[in-house]
């Protein structure tokens, strides 16, 4: 297996545990974006967001363990999730972001696109890469790292553009 699968594989799996964990804990705020993105009957948004958080769980083990299901699923949803803020964007519609819990007041759109999309193509490649053989215990290690470091600009991308977003 090669550095860049491993390092596919942790990077996915974080982000999407990050995320549901922060969706879990802010169910309520995950849940009015989900309503107010207007892609789903009302009626169904309660079992949409649980739906969107079941699926980004399910991930996590799936791209640790099965990892070419795991990361075939990753960028499915991620895919999904771009075209959902792309969509967002050209509506106009401004709810918050909420895609890592209720942080976030920066409003869903193409940046959050450009970072999905960003994040599937990871995925994909690391599906596409599959199992080249063993690899050695150092390079596993530096994979984790360095997808643990690569990991924070993702999370946090919403304070990183409030950060250099230029004030009225």
């Amino acid at each position: 297996m090669s550095f860049y699968v491993v390092f596919a594989q942790c990077l996915v799996a974080l982000v999407f545990a990050v995320s549901a964990a922060g969706k879990v804990l802010g169910f309520k705020a995950f849940t009015k974006t989900v309503a107010d993105l207007r892609v789903v009957p009302r009626g169904l948004v309660p079992a949409a967001a649980a739906g969107v958080v079941a699926a980004e769980v399910v991930t996590v083990p799936l791209v640790l363990v099965a990892r070419s299901a795991g990361l075939l699923l990753a960028g499915i949803a991620l895919l999904v999730f771009a075209a959902v803020a792309e969509l967002t964007a050209r509506r106009g519609i401004s709810t918050a972001c909420n895609c890592f819990g209720a942080t976030s007041s920066r409003p869903l759109g193409r940046v959050h696109a450009v970072r999905n999309l960003a994040l599937a193509a990871v995925a994909v490649v690391g599906f596409a890469a599959g199992a080249s053989g063993p690899i050695e215990t150092g390079a596993v290690v530096l994979a984790v790292m360095a997808a643990g470091v690569a990991a924070i600009p993702i999370i946090k991308l919403d304070d990183i553009v409030d950060l250099f977003a230029t004030t009225a």
